[in-house]
């Protein structure tokens, strides 16, 4: 099995990774804090790739270098076998994204109204919400809220690329899983995604943070707004 780094505008995908550390069920524990905060957390994976895909990553995104990590030492860090036993290094990718807003989002269409207060976490429904995804026949399943993946689980990254003065960053949109391996069933839209029509309904983890009531109905001009501007603050990682 090989991976593979695939890029258009605004978009990529890394393809064939093998999956550990996911989180993109609930942001809100302790273990989901981003760097150097008390209370902003943040979605993240981390997706180990080969050494081919790893060099075109560092060609494309030279401040996001993947992890190194010696193959004899790889199973005693993440408690799998290596993805590429034959290799002297594994090559480990992470992509993050924000859960909470970075700053009060206004309504476009309404500029005095504000429809999301900094720290407010980001609807599950919206596209900069990662999510966990499976294939099934016409498309691929939401499971973010109903399983967990567990390291050594095989699939493709899919993210976006922000731009700013400290050169390209990507931020993860969602994750395919071809070969699931279930840490542990937690709990218990027909819609888009990255990897095509979304079949069944999207359901939100029962722990998510909620969120205000007016921004339901208030979605399409705040998310463009978001879209823009979330997280035009932050320093590179």
């Amino acid at each position: 099995m090989s991976s593979k780094l695939e890029l258009s505008k605004g978009n990529g995908f890394v393809r064939n990774a093998t999956f550990v550390y996911t989180k993109l069920q609930d942001a809100t524990g302790k273990h989901t804090l981003k760097y150097g905060s008390e209370t902003m957390h943040e979605y993240s994976v981390e997706a180990v790739v080969d050494e081919d895909c790893f060099d075109d990553w560092n060609e494309n995104f030279p401040k996001n270098s993947p992890k190194v990590v010696k193959t004899a030492e790889f199973e005693g860090k993440y408690r799998i076998a290596p993805p590429f036993p034959e290799a002297k290094k594994q090559y480990i990718i992470k992509f993050k994204a924000d859960a909470q807003f970075s700053q009060d989002m206004k309504d476009k269409s309404d500029p005095t109204k504000t429809t999301f207060r900094q720290g407010d976490y980001i609807p599950y429904e919206w596209s900069i919400r990662p999510k966990v995804f499976v294939p099934v026949e016409g498309g691929v399943e939401d499971i973010t809220a109903d399983k967990l993946v567990s390291n050594g689980s095989v699939g493709d990254v899919a993210f976006t690329i922000k731009e700013n003065d400290y050169g390209k960053f990507p931020k993860i949109s969602a994750i395919l899983v071809t070969d699931l391996i279930e840490y542990e069933a937690s709990g218990g839209g027909a819609g888009g995604s990255a990897f095509g029509s979304v079949i069944g309904e999207s359901k939100a983890p029962a722990f998510d943070a909620p969120v205000q009531e007016a921004a339901v109905e208030e979605t399409p001009a705040a998310e463009e707004a978001a879209a823009e501007d979330f997280d035009s603050e932050d320093l590179p990682f």
